[in-house]
């Protein structure tokens, strides 16, 4: 059974320091760093990554495949956060879905059809730990098993949402 992961693609550039530094470049370079990186994660995980972006453009942008990833671009007046609930809506096996946003509105959303979620920076915290991991080409290794303040607090704040259910 895989997992399939839907990004909300701008909600977690504009979260993510490194992310958004790109956008003093371009939008398009934060969308291709953040595009490379769930390409590693990706291919890690074996998992299905749909990414879905605003745009204002009117939908001149079709959804895209691209190794293995679904890039989908909004077509106004339909937004992102539309196009995820919207995408939660048509997913038969709810449980299978993997919400990935800070957006209260799609993360509560997300919880009340069944299906799981992340805040962009617990996901994005995912992706750097296995792109360094991958990128030394060893497993990671801790000298010092006990968590870190973050991990800490990633986990009380994944415990806390699974309480309130």
């Amino acid at each position: 059974m895989k997992s399939q992961y839907i990004v909300d693609g701008y909600n977690l550039i504009h979260r993510i320091d490194a992310l958004r530094s790109q956008m003093s470049k371009s939008l398009e370079a934060a969308r291709e760093m953040l595009i490379r990186k769930l390409l590693q994660f990706q291919l890690q995980h074996r998992s299905v990554v749909t990414v879905v972006f605003d745009s204002s453009e009117g939908g001149a942008f079709p959804g895209v495949h691209r190794s293995g990833i679904n890039i989908i671009y909004t077509k106004p007046p339909q937004n992102a956060d539309q196009t995820i609930k919207s995408i939660v809506d048509k997913n038969k096996n709810r449980h299978e879905l993997v919400v990935v946003s800070s957006d209260q509105e799609v993360m509560f959303y997300a919880k009340a059809s069944g299906c799981r979620f992340l805040s962009v920076e617990s996901f994005y915290q995912s992706l750097s730990v296995k792109s360094e991991t991958a990128a030394n080409g060893a497993p990671e290794e801790k000298s010092n098993p006990q968590m870190s303040k973050k991990e800490i607090a990633a986990w009380l704040d994944l415990f806390k949402q699974h309480d309130e259910e």
